[in-house]
């Protein structure tokens, strides 16, 4: 957990959330309170989704990027997952930047629920809810940090009584 306390305390983040098809991107504002859908890019091979990927984070100029970690229900690594990581691994190799993961479990049916209340529908729904699930696990990652930054804090104000 050190890593991710040793982040820039501003500074855009960028979330992904890889996909077969499409590849969703969202961003965190410069202060890392809220995430926003950015974008949904196709889905190529392996190294031009990397390539795709830093392009768009050394564009919005982030100080981290995220990917979506898809666990099963009971919280283990399959296929998806290991897809995941080998992403986010590549990512680490080209990308000057830390490079985080994050369980996504939920993310995507969460994304549909909220696009469906909204009455967003059939092609307009498909090309939305990866931005959308990219803003919900980037936005678990950025409360996951302010929680860490919190209890880094106090622990050092503890420690200085």
């Amino acid at each position: 957990m050190s890593e991710i306390r040793a982040l820039p305390t501003e500074g855009r983040i960028l979330g992904v959330d890889l996909g077969d098809v499409r590849i969703g991107l969202a961003v965190s504002d410069p202060l890392q309170m809220l995430a926003s859908p950015h974008e949904t890019i196709p889905a190529g091979q392996v190294n031009e989704n990397v390539e795709a990927v830093i392009q768009r984070a050394e564009n919005l100029d982030v100080v981290a990027i995220v990917v979506g970690l898809p666990l099963n229900k009971q919280g283990e690594a399959g296929p998806a997952a290991e897809k995941s990581l080998r992403f986010a691994a590549a990512l680490r190799r080209q990308y000057g930047r830390p490079v985080f993961t994050q369980d996504e479990r939920f993310t995507t049916s969460i994304a549909l629920r909220a696009l469906r209340a909204e009455g967003v529908r059939g092609k307009a729904q498909r090309k939305a809810v990866d931005a959308r699930a990219a803003a919900n696990l980037l936005q678990t990652f950025l409360d996951r940090l302010r929680h860490e930054r919190t209890r880094s804090t106090a622990d050092e104000h503890r420690r200085t009584e």
